[in-house]
């Protein structure tokens, strides 16, 4: 499997590399957040929403951060498609993208359904 996109390459033998780094970093933390910048300095306006949404419901999470990942990035982006980042990730599943994170935090379920 070749993953291409932007100016970047993810070939064959790099694919299983990088799920083995997605597998690893998921396995680090319960809930994972995959955004641009860190819970932090959340880069763009949809990473800081949804680390504003799991801060409003007590949740403790992790961040990495896409920017300094570009393999990752790409690599996400493909898996996902069309959902592009953020990532939701929670219990090693993936969660969603600010669209249906944002639904869930809308409808009060969003701590219920990572926790």
């Amino acid at each position: 499997m070749c993953i291409i996109g932007c100016s970047s390459f993810v070939g064959p033998d790099d694919y299983e590399l990088i799920q083995s780094e997605l597998d690893r970093l998921v396995a680090q933390s319960h809930i994972v957040l995959f955004i641009k910048g860190n819970r932090k300095f959340p880069i763009c306006g949809l990473s800081s929403g949804l680390c504003y949404m799991l801060k409003q419901c007590n949740l403790e999470f992790s961040t990495v951060d896409l920017l300094i990942r570009p393999q990752l990035s790409l690599f996400m982006r493909a898996m996902h498609e069309p959902i592009s980042a953020p990532y939701l990730y929670a219990g090693g599943k993936f969660i969603g993208g600010y669209e249906t994170v944002r639904t869930m935090f809308d409808s009060g379920l969003l701590g219920s359904i990572v926790r």
